[in-house]
């Protein structure tokens, strides 16, 4: 079985536990601190999950993001 795409795009990085239990279900990306709006669709229009901080995540990234299940604020 394929392992789902999951974004994390944070200003700090999560602790080690978090991100191997992320491992454990999905494929993790970790992104640049900040980024716009479209680069965060590019990053994330394969994605079944994202965690974000304090990134703007609007309509126009939702749309973009097909396989989009779950998204999540950090902080």
């Amino acid at each position: 079985m394929t392992k789902r795409k999951i974004l994390v795009v944070l200003r700090h990085s999560l602790c080690p536990e978090a991100m191997r239990m992320l491992a454990e279900v999905g494929e993790v990306s970790v992104a640049p601190r900040f980024v716009s709006e479209d680069e965060l669709a590019d990053l994330a229009k394969d994605c079944a999950g994202i965690i974000l901080g304090g990134n703007r995540f609007g309509r126009d990234v939702i749309e973009k993001c097909k396989k989009l299940k779950v998204v999540s604020r950090h902080g």
